[in-house]
């Protein structure tokens, strides 16, 4: 995605087409049949574009996420409509209470969601809002939905089903604290059919490209990135393999490496990730900045049986957001130099033959000039694409 638009291309080799022209658009989102991207712009305002570049619809909407067979829900403030591409997204098929986009199962048949129930402050001024999880049918959208956690103090943000559709994944804090949310929130668990809840034992911040659930073929396994204490990305963050069946957990990388966003190969052998030295309490400043630009892509094998070693290694460059491609054989990153130029570079999953692919705009309220910062060091770089690997 270009700064000036949104555009598509086909790796490795395929030309460039844009779609969509404008400033500041970003979320880029492929649907499940790659015919159709839906996309935000600067005023948060959703968009759905056909690949050819053909205006599919646009909705004042919070949010929205692609369903099998190219259907969309929309979130807005108190409902999700799914709507379809057949009556050109105009009629709401089905309308669910919702606050907050829902998690679909990976069949569609299910979704979980979380509720909010507003409160008045207390008599001291503290936030008394609750938070209630419950699972819903998609299949049966006037069936009753299910409530898993009734009236929690603090919030839940939802993360994924697990491969087997048993169970939902989420961070949740039983207090409502935008430093604790900042420096890292306990991971869940529930059963999808209700039971205990159990706490997993660790915790993580609370993006969605620091956990990566192992292929189906490596078991019920999660690679989290494993906070420490705080939200600097430069020190005490450190790749772990949760066990989701039996509860264990095993780090995978040392105490003196800073490393996040894990991303498993799909044959399960291999995670890719972003790695520095810990640089400890820095605070900011240059020490932080030469310090993020010495993050490599890097490769383990999570059974152990060899040692990390870095795959991608331009001292240009820092590397950052590593993506598999479906069959394995080459890895998307994205790329920053010092003076905090973006691009997205493809390399073979050895890290040979790595090629520039296009320069992208991270999408950040920070100005361009602080952008190496990001939030301590995190960068959202799923703002400036999606990538269909299959």
């Amino acid at each position: 995605m270009e700064p000036d638009g949104v555009w598509i291309r086909e790796l490795p080799d395929g030309r460039a087409a844009k779609i969509a022209a404008g400033d500041r658009l970003h979320n880029p989102r492929l649907s499940p049949s790659g015919r159709w991207i839906s996309y935000m712009d600067h005023d948060e305002k959703q968009f759905v574009v056909r690949t050819d570049g053909k205006p599919g619809a646009s909705f004042a909407a919070a949010s929205v996420v692609w369903l099998r067979g190219d259907w969309l829900a929309v979130a807005y403030e108190d409902r999700t409509e799914q709507l379809s591409p057949a009556d050109g997204w105009k009629s709401a098929v089905t309308v669910w209470k919702s606050s907050g986009l829902p998690l679909f199962s990976a069949n569609g048949e299910q979704f979980a969601r979380v509720e909010l129930h507003e409160r008045p402050a207390d008599q001291d001024g503290l936030n008394r809002d609750k938070t209630e999880l419950y699972v819903a049918s998609a299949a049966a959208p006037g069936r009753k939905s299910k409530l898993l956690i009734p009236e929690n103090e603090g919030g839940i943000q939802l993360y994924a089903w697990t491969r087997d559709g048993n169970s939902i994944l989420y961070w949740r804090a039983d207090e409502w604290s935008g430093s604790l949310w900042s420096d890292g929130v306990d991971l869940y668990s529930m059963p999808a059919a209700g039971g205990p809840e159990r706490k997993l034992g660790v915790e993580a911040l609370a993006h969605n490209d620091v956990l990566d659930l192992a292929p189906k073929s490596a078991g019920n396994l999660l690679a989290v990135t494993r906070s420490r204490g705080g939200r600097e990305t430069w020190t005490e963050q450190r790749i772990a393999v949760l066990d989701l069946d039996t509860g264990s957990v095993r780090n995978l990388t040392q105490e003196n490496v800073a490393a996040l966003c894990p991303a498993w190969s799909p044959d399960g052998r291999n995670i890719a990730y972003t790695a520095a030295p810990d640089a400890g309490n820095i605070g900011g400043g240059d020490e932080a900045h030469d310090n993020l630009q010495q993050r490599k892509i890097w490769l383990l094998d999570p059974a152990g049986a060899a040692a990390a070693r870095p795959i991608a290694n331009d001292p240009h460059y820092r590397d950052e957001e590593p993506q598999w491609s479906a069959e394995g054989s080459h890895i998307l990153f994205g790329r920053m130099d010092y003076n905090s130029h973006t691009s997205l570079w493809l390399m073979e999953s050895d890290g040979s033959n790595a090629r520039h692919i296009c320069q992208v705009k991270v999408y950040d309220d920070l100005s361009d000039d602080d952008s190496w910062f990001g939030y301590y060091g995190y960068i959202d770089w799923r703002s400036a694409f999606d990538w269909r690997r299959s």
